[in-house]
């Protein structure tokens, strides 16, 4: 039964630790789209720098649901 939880576990801070690599990887995109509009000038630049906010603003709400639910 002990090695049943420990298996879980495992799983458990594996996902987590997905979750916060994932969210990396959200703030280099709203770093990215931040630099995009600095050095191209498109008609979409609030669109592209409002989609990479709140994607990272979801990202961080989805880690921190995992860690309160996990």
């Amino acid at each position: 039964m002990i090695a049943f939880f420990d298996i879980w576990l495992i799983a458990k801070v594996f996902f987590v630790l997905a979750f916060a690599v994932y969210a990396g990887f959200a703030v280099m995109m709203v770093k990215q789209a931040t630099l995009m509009k600095r050095t191209i000038r498109l008609g979409l630049d609030r669109l592209v720098i409002m989609t990479a906010w709140v994607h990272l603003i979801m990202v961080v709400l989805g880690l921190i649901g995992a860690v309160v639910i996990l």
